[in-house]
């Protein structure tokens, strides 16, 4: 009963949040699969399932990314997967970034069976592992020598019990976003050698969810709470907010530096993913303990919601492969949900704040942009 309380307060603390910034649209209120679904029940089912699905799947033109090399994270399944189909068919080379050799290469016949593509291929990498990050943008370097478009899509999400990364790190901000600040750093190079129209693109999946995290859970020092103060949600809005400022802040140095480079970050959704394993006592999958079984009925309850107040896979993929695509129109720094520019915290707007996050970013990881050289904007 504690752990329901405890969702239905995190729905009402986004919904207030998504209020204050002048929006009452529940499309752009994310808090992730079951929790929204056993939190809001009837009250989201009456805005409408399709406000819920957003707009139909987003396909580039077959052709349209010939000769483009895109590395998407976290593509053995989900939207890193389905995003990796979808850029595939229109002809861009795609490496899925994948934890698992043996998932990942799962992901690959099924990429190329649906694309078409023959030359998509895996790389291993453990965003949870710096060594393994290393690694895996050194080998990407060897083989391919420029990037075009880093889709850094890989995440976890409400953690149950607190966990570290092989580093040290909280794992849901070490994986979502520390893992990635140290991927783009190390892959800088490539990305500045892309010979793409415009340059090269970041784009980082974020969420809705980072309207939770206030200024203070992003500040230097960004410590591993205590035990007893851990809170699942919590770490996962943070480490959301951390994704929309490093977006936003990695296009002010690429601006101030004249680089030929664009970051973006998306809300995707709320969608039907394994994202949500932790929820409803779905079973761990190597990341760590699951929640306490959810009784039989209610567990069945809140799966007919998971279904009607989240969208597809299909669906959800739109805007990050619209961003990755090229997005005519699309604002660098910008935020976008449903392939239209959605609404951010005070926080997330803050240029101070990210800036102080990403020097604490770089401290912690060991990395450096040092070729974007400091922001001058």
């Amino acid at each position: 009963m504690a752990s329901v309380r405890a969702r239905a307060r995190l729905v009402a603390a986004v919904l207030t949040a998504a209020a204050a910034r002048g929006t009452s649209s529940p499309r752009r209120v994310f808090v992730g699969g079951a929790a929204a679904g056993a939190a809001l029940g009837g009250t989201a089912l009456a805005v409408g399932k399709r406000a819920i699905d957003g707009p139909p799947p987003f396909n580039p033109p077959r052709g349209s990314l010939a000769g483009a090399t895109i590395l998407v994270t976290g593509a053995s399944a989900g939207l890193g997967k389905e995003t990796a189909v979808r850029l595939a068919a229109a002809g861009a080379t795609v490496v899925l970034g994948a934890r698992s050799r043996a998932r990942g290469d799962a992901a690959l016949a099924e990429v190329r069976a649906r694309s078409g593509a023959a030359d998509a291929s895996v790389l291993e990498l453990d965003l949870a592992d710096l060594r393994s990050v290393r690694a895996a943008a050194a080998a990407f370097a060897r083989r391919f020598g420029r990037l075009d478009v880093l889709v850094n899509n890989a995440g976890v999400m409400a953690i149950p019990t607190l966990q570290l990364t092989a580093d040290g790190f909280e794992k849901q901000l070490g994986i979502n976003h520390l893992g990635h600040f140290a991927l783009t750093a190390l892959l800088l190079p490539e990305l500045l050698a892309s010979a793409a129209p415009g340059g090269a693109r970041v784009v980082t999946v974020a969420s809705a969810a980072h309207l939770l995290a206030p200024a203070s859970a992003v500040r230097a020092p960004l410590a591993v709470p205590a035990t007893g103060e851990y809170d699942p949600w919590r770490a996962y809005a943070r480490s959301k907010l951390a994704n929309v400022l490093f977006a936003a802040e990695l296009e002010r140095r690429s601006v101030s530096a004249s680089a030929p480079l664009t970051s973006l970050a998306l809300h995707p959704g709320v969608v039907r993913t394994d994202l949500g394993r932790y929820l409803l006592g779905a079973a761990a999958d190597g990341t760590g303990e699951a929640m306490p079984a959810t009784p039989g009925a209610a567990r069945a309850l809140g799966l007919r919601a998971l279904e009607l107040l989240t969208r597809s896979v299909e669906r959800g993929a739109s805007t990050q492969v619209w961003l990755a695509a090229g997005a005519q129109g699309a604002r660098g720094g910008g935020y976008y949900e449903d392939m239209h520019e959605g609404v951010r915290s005070v926080a997330a707007e803050s240029a101070e704040l990210a800036a102080e996050l990403w020097a604490e970013s770089e401290r912690l990881t060991g990395v450096s942009f040092a070729s974007l050289g400091p922001r001058t904007l």
